[in-house]
């Protein structure tokens, strides 16, 4: 799924250009022209960033950056003004009224898709994390103190600037550091400085601190090179300093959220949302989580859910004994969750039977990951050293769609049935 542009601006040649050089990028953009309809977009529409011209023809863009957390759009939405030229005020009043930046016309379209993209993997991630632990009150919420590095976060935030850049008198609630190891975010002035605040050993939650390259109108050469070492960001200096302390701001305040709910999911699972037999998610947990997929806001894209069971395990509890069928499931668990990529989990749904639940799935890739997950199967044995055997069902469900999971599970159940049935008979034919 392409990431998508809310792109708003009232003048049709530049609108025109800006959404040409982001589409040959592989960008779905939404083009708008006034405030009015943007505003319709964002609450029935997943939107991955807000390109947005400073004077619009309902209103003021540095007004509508100010206004989106009012319209329960507080996610970390990055949202970037442009105009074609701008003033050091102007600058300021972008970075006030929440806005990611002020780009200078005309726009990097190379540089804004780097970001884009790294910025939305963030908010993708911090979605998967509301959906595996809601959002309840936790005995992380009530810890004294929090932790560290989300107090600093909320208070105060140090940054450390190797090259001594003019950026002028940081915003309130940043100071600057003297070390990478005391810092939450570094701005690196060269590609080399870069590795300076990688690696740093931190008590904190985040174990690194953010990394910015900050150039006056950085090189392809430079972008690719900074982020393929690690860099979290690349900041165009001829932005003006609001630039980098707007990036600082959004990086800081996302990392801080993911911290926050992968502590959350880590209290929450602690809490009763793992199998006891194999350590891997609970049916209750895939309720749940699949319950939240159907009410989000954010509109999750289609999902695959892959039914696995163990044949004739029946049998290998009569033959060998309860034990010896816990211990197959405890093998099976681990080989199936390990197939899994990150974003996916594994649920023991009941008995022998599986759940794995499969996030943004391509339908052309289903039988892709119902072999991965065949194959994972393929080198356990039984205790007599009988080969193990399972078959996997699968659907694909859209949280947008009418149909419920429940629904959806029925036919990965039936597509189940028909798998074990091409088993049966593949073995009367032998």
């Amino acid at each position: 799924m392409p990431n998508t542009i809310l792109l708003i601006d009232g003048v049709a040649k530049r609108g025109g250009r800006i959404q040409s050089q982001f589409q040959d990028l592989h960008f779905a953009v939404h083009w708008v022209r006034s405030a009015t309809t943007a505003r319709v977009l964002l609450a029935n529409e997943h939107i991955d960033a807000v390109l947005a011209a400073t004077e619009l023809d309902d209103g003021c863009g540095f007004e509508f950056a100010s206004e989106i957390p009012e319209h329960g759009r507080s996610d970390n939405l990055p949202v970037f003004l442009y105009a074609n030229t701008t003033i050091g005020a102007d600058h300021d009043r972008a970075f006030v009224s929440g806005a990611f930046g002020l780009l200078e016309l005309p726009i990097n379209a190379a540089l804004m898709a780097l970001r884009i993209s790294a910025f939305a993997r963030g908010r993708r991630l911090m979605a998967e994390l509301d959906l595996r632990a809601p959002r309840v009150q936790s005995s992380f919420d009530l810890m004294e103190g929090q932790t560290s590095f989300r107090t600093k976060a909320a208070d105060i935030s140090y940054i450390l600037d190797t090259g001594q850049l003019d950026l002028g008198k940081p915003p309130d609630g940043y100071l600057r550091a003297r070390a990478a190891k005391d810092a939450h975010a570094v701005i690196c002035a060269s590609v080399d400085d870069i590795s300076i605040s990688l690696h740093v050993d931190r008590a904190d939650h985040m174990r690194d601190p953010i990394t910015i390259l900050a150039l006056p109108h950085p090189k392809p050469a430079d972008i690719h090179k900074a982020l393929m070492i690690g860099a979290d960001d690349v900041v165009d200096t001829a932005e003006g300093p609001s630039a980098v302390w707007g990036a600082i701001r959004a990086h800081i305040d996302l990392k801080t959220k993911i911290a926050e709910r992968k502590n959350r999911l880590s209290e929450w699972v602690d809490a009763g949302q793992r199998d006891s037999l194999t350590e891997v998610y609970s049916r209750r947990f895939a309720e749940a989580y699949l319950d939240r997929a159907s009410q989000s806001t954010n509109r999750p894209p289609t999902m695959g859910l892959f039914l696995i069971d163990v044949n004739e395990f029946k049998l290998v509890n009569d033959l060998f004994g309860h034990p010896a069928g816990d211990r197959v499931l405890r093998a099976l668990a681990t080989a199936l969750a390990s197939s899994l990529r990150r974003e996916s989990f594994l649920a023991r749904w009941g008995g022998d039977e599986f759940l794995a639940v499969v996030p943004a799935l391509d339908p052309s890739n289903v039988n892709i990951v119902r072999n991965r997950l065949l194959s994972a199967a393929t080198d356990l044995r039984l205790p007599n050293n009988a080969p193990l055997r399972i078959s996997v069902g699968v659907a694909l469900f859209d949280p947008q769609d009418v149909e419920t999971w429940a629904d959806i599970l029925s036919s990965a159940d039936a597509d189940l049935y028909v798998q074990k049935r091409k088993t049966r008979d593949l073995k009367t034919m032998i």
